[in-house]
């Protein structure tokens, strides 16, 4: 056993699962499982940039990697972009978790300079803890600014602890300003007044720091909410339509649970009348929801070629799926041997073509796929309807369901 290679556990139809269960425990198959291979023109093992989504070496991300510091913290970076602040003001704060604001302490580090001392109050070393928080100008400005009752145990807190803690607020307070949205712009602020003391040594903080910060608040909240008071909406009734007179039609789509990132994938095939032809649902492992459609992608056109069928619509909807299917993908992308496997179906003789639809058109194929999370490793075709007739009546009658986009 110890000199087996991979190709040992692989199939024409991928991994073999069970020879993997007799070797290897259950957490390490799950990751081996959703890893693309064993197919035709799988592409072969080569080194990619880990740095960037599609694999590509960039300067950019080479320079900031230098100057990252390590870090076991997790951020949600969804309710971080989602904050109600200007986008610079966001971009200042990726800066800030990730330790690239060149205060004295780094700049030392880095051979920048040679004094590592606070320009504010010359006393302490300029940490972003102590510019932040524990330096006499910082905390003039969070005691003019006023600390609501439910972060003030925060301050006791370690930086990133802290940081967190307020970002995640959820309460409003004065003039209806979000504490969050409030605490990242005095923090701006605080910067921004440092920076001007380096570069001017007769400038002074306003002496009631709180004016300038909650007006600058106030005014992106009215703005911000002006703005998007105007967008216009338009309501969409969606349903899943049957394809062209002796075409075919195959749903697929992709499911991702729970915090290991449990995936698996489904898809059913329907004709022109809206009747169940085949189904499958597949159970991949662990991996990302990318992976998982793309999966489903890849299973669907496989099984629909191998049932004999020559014209086939396929609908997705994951966007970023059929674009990379659809569109140009270099070979250094981490999902590149997938991806130019549904390519290369697609250019088998067949009448084949993939579109996006909304998630509302896509209901019963999303039903498959969390179908999926019950099965067993592995793919399997599902010949009779499961327990989603009411779905599938749904889709032939085509009942609608709304769905509100901007226009």
């Amino acid at each position: 056993m110890l000199d087996w290679t991979v190709s040992v556990f692989l199939t024409e139809q991928g991994w073999n699962t069970d020879w993997l269960m007799g070797c290897l425990p259950l957490h390490v198959v799950q990751k081996i499982h959703c890893i693309f291979a064993g197919f035709n023109h799988t592409e072969a093992d080569s080194c990619i940039w880990k740095l960037t989504s599609n694999g590509e070496f960039s300067v950019k991300t080479a320079y900031l990697s230098l100057f990252t510091e390590e870090t076991n913290y997790t951020w949600n970076w969804d309710i971080i972009w989602k904050l109600q602040v200007p986008p610079k003001i966001k971009t200042f704060l990726w800066l800030l978790i990730h330790g690239k604001l060149l205060t004295n302490v780094q700049r030392v580090r880095r051979n920048l300079a040679s004094n590592s001392n606070c320009p504010c109050c010359n006393g302490s070393m300029e940490s972003l803890d102590h510019l932040f928080r524990r330096c006499s100008h910082a905390a003039k400005m969070w005691n003019s600014i006023g600390i609501p009752n439910q972060v003030a145990h925060s301050f006791s807190m370690d930086f990133k602890d802290w940081l967190f803690t307020n970002i995640k607020a959820s309460f409003s307070c004065m003039q209806g300003i979000p504490w969050s949205s409030l605490f990242l712009v005095a923090l701006w602020f605080c910067w921004k007044w440092r920076c001007k003391k380096v570069f001017d040594l007769n400038f002074s903080p306003p002496p009631w720091p709180h004016i300038p910060i909650i007006h600058f608040s106030r005014e992106w909240l009215v703005a911000n909410r002006s703005r998007n008071s105007k967008l216009p909406k338009h309501v969409l009734k969606l349903h899943w339509s049957p394809p062209c007179v002796g075409w075919f039609k195959i749903n697929v789509d992709g499911s991702c649970m729970g915090e290991l990132g449990a995936i698996s994938a489904g898809g059913i095939i329907r004709n022109d009348a809206g009747v169940w032809v085949k189904g499958f649902v597949t159970k991949l492992g662990c991996g990302s929801i990318l992976e998982a459609e793309l999966w489903g992608v890849f299973r669907g056109l496989l099984l629909t070629w191998n049932e004999s069928i020559r014209r086939i619509q396929m609908e997705c909807d994951s966007l970023t799926a059929v674009s990379l299917i659809n569109g140009e993908t270099g070979t250094n992308h981490p999902l590149s041997s997938i991806i130019h496997c549904c390519k290369d179906l697609l250019l088998r003789d067949w009448e084949c073509t993939i579109y996006h639809i909304y998630r509302e058109q896509n209901s019963a194929a999303d039903h498959m796929a969390h179908l999926g999370q019950n099965s067993s490793l592995g793919f399997h075709v599902i010949d009779l309807p499961p327990p989603i007739v009411n779905l599938l009546a749904n889709d032939s009658s085509r009942g609608t369901t709304a769905r509100l986009v901007p226009v």
